[in-house]
């Protein structure tokens, strides 16, 4: 992302998933689940103010920390998986798996440009991968995680 109609484009598309981010803290009485997602969503709001042309360092730290708390994120909800039907758990540690294995492959990735060309020259879109992977498993257990029966719902 490096200029502004990618920005808008990106905020665009993750606009409605992040707003829906939240509905599963309704349902999940989790102070660690809010705050992880209170930091992915300032973090990720950072990494679209701050495209890599601008600064790299920043750009790169902001990333890394919007990942991790994704991931935190990711590993906290799968402790509510059983809440959920079979079928909706199963995708739900499908998307849970893909969005930690996402942001970690982003990670990796970027700690591994600042020490070698290898990745840039042999896999130039892994690092696009990876993010794209991340943000659409985390937007798609979005989706996924809801009850059947709102009755059943934890007050």
């Amino acid at each position: 992302i490096a200029n502004p109609q990618a920005t808008g484009g990106m905020a665009a598309v993750e606009f409605w998933p992040c707003m829906f981010l939240y509905l599963p803290n309704r349902w999940v009485d989790s102070l660690g689940a809010y705050v992880s997602l209170l930091m992915f969503q300032i973090f990720f709001g950072l990494f679209l103010m701050n495209p890599v042309t601008r600064g790299f360092c920043t750009h790169l730290t902001v990333v890394m920390i919007f990942c991790v708390a994704g991931m935190v994120h990711m590993f906290i909800m799968g402790a509510h998986l059983n809440l959920l039907t079979p079928w909706r758990a199963a995708v739900c540690r499908i998307c849970r798996v893909g969005a930690i294995l996402g942001f970690l492959g982003v990670i990796v990735t970027s700690n591994v440009v600042l020490m070698t060309s290898w990745i840039g020259a042999n896999a130039p879109f892994f690092f696009w991968f990876c993010e794209s992977l991340g943000l659409s498993s985390m937007s798609m257990f979005v989706i996924c995680f809801r009850y059947e029966n709102l009755s059943q719902m934890p007050v």
